[in-house]
Parts: structure tokens; sequence; C-alpha cells
């Protein structure tokens, strides 16, 4: 809960008491109502790659192309969008670092849903000022968000004219959005108006980065990789 406030607050802000979490809830809850008038095999699916990242539109389209092949029509629609509350808040300080790659160079620090990323010349000599000077190399927000939904999910099979699938029901949908990631930090606030700085960027360009955790056990394991790399870069560290 601690990691959680503390990564909340950071992201409020950066934008404004207002925006965040309100104004964002009402935008989320507005992108899933767009993005599911999408997600069927009988529509143009192009929009979705504004909408999402680049992994998870590869995974669902790999499933509708699957489907087309057996000659099945799926469709999803978001019957009713009842409530939405923020289930948790991700951070991704410092410089990038490219997923599943080489830290060499690099430490990485990780408290629950915080990551922070410095430069290997960071010690315990360093200043503060230097330290967060490397925080500021980039950051990257995500957000989990817990819907009370209304979905209506049908898969009809052409050869046997014949619903194969058919569930409407009320149930949690959680989705996660993601910002870009800003190079250097404080590019998540350059839209900001200098007559109004108060005001929240417009620029951010929000991503359903997951649903569902469809691509959370990559992510686990993915995480789980860096963790090990991390360990034996600083076991090289120490033997040096």
């Amino acid at each position: 809960m601690i990691c959680k406030s503390a990564c909340e607050r950071m992201l409020r802000n950066n934008t404004s008491p207002e925006y965040f979490p309100d104004q964002f809830l009402q935008g989320a809850g507005l992108a899933l109502s767009a993005m599911m008038r999408s997600l069927s095999t009988d529509t143009n699916r192009d929009s979705l790659t504004n909408m999402m990242t680049q992994e998870l539109y590869d995974r669902l389209e790999s499933e509708f192309q699957r489907q087309e092949e057996v000659q099945s029509d799926v469709k999803i629609q978001l019957a009713a969008l009842h409530d939405g509350i923020v289930k948790d808040v991700w951070v991704l300080l410092g410089p990038r670092l490219q997923s599943g790659g080489s830290t060499r160079g690099f430490i990485r620090w990780r408290w629950q849903s915080l990551t922070v990323a410095l430069r290997a010349a960071t010690d315990q000599m360093s200043s503060r000022d230097q330290v967060a000077q490397m925080m500021m190399e980039g950051v990257q927000f995500k957000v989990d968000v817990e819907f009370d939904a209304t979905i209506d999910y049908t898969i009809h099979s052409n050869p046997l004219n014949t619903d194969v699938v058919s569930d409407l029901s009320r149930r949690p949908l959680l989705v996660r959005f993601e910002t870009p990631f800003f190079e250097p930090a404080e590019q998540m606030v350059a839209s900001r108006s200098r007559t109004r700085p108060d005001e929240a960027p417009i620029n951010w360009n929000w991503r359903v980065s997951d649903i569902d955790y469809l691509l959370e056990q990559d992510f686990l394991e993915r995480r789980k990789k860096e963790d090990i790399q991390d360990e034996e870069h600083a076991q090289r560290e120490m033997g040096m």
C-alpha cells in the first residue's frame, strides 16, 4: 500500500488532483468502450494499433486470425460499464533498459511496483543531486484499472451455422494502461500551458497494454529473468 500510494502521488503531482484518478478513470472507460467496438473478426481492426501496445495487438490479432481460419466469427461487445477503480500504479524511473537485455553499466532497483534504473557509476558516494538527475533521464507510468463490466462474448461457427460460445455476464475486467517512455522525464509535462501550468498534459497517449492478465505471465517470466541478470551482474561487480 505504501508503494502504491507513492506511485499514485508521483502520477498525481505530474498531472493534477483533478486529472488523477477521476478524469483518468473517465477517459479510461471511454477508451475501453471504443476499443471493445473493434474487438471482432468482422470489423476493421487497424484502429486497434492506436489504442493498444504492439505486444497486446499481436497477441489478440493472432487469435482473431486463428478463428478466421476455422471460419468462425468472434464478437466482443461491452454491454455496460458500471464502475472502475485504480488497482495499482507502476512507475519506471531512470534510463531506458531494453526488456530482457543486458543491464551492463546499469543498476536496477525494484520495490513492488516501482522500478528505478541508475547508471552503474552511481554508488554510495554519489550525491543526491546526481542520483535525482539520473532518475529523471526517463519515466513511464502504468495503471491497472478494474472495471465492473457487462460483456457479451460470442463465437459463431459459420460451417455449423451456430453459436459455439455465447456468454453475457457481468464480471470484473482488469485493464492495464501505460504511457510512452518519456525521455527525458520532463517530456511528460512538455505540453502544459505556460499560462496554466497546473493543467494536466494532453499528449500522454495512454495505451492498453494488457487485459485480464493475458500478457501477465510473459511479464512475470521476463521480470524474473531480469532479476536473475541483475543478481549476476551485482555479483560480478563485487568480484572485481
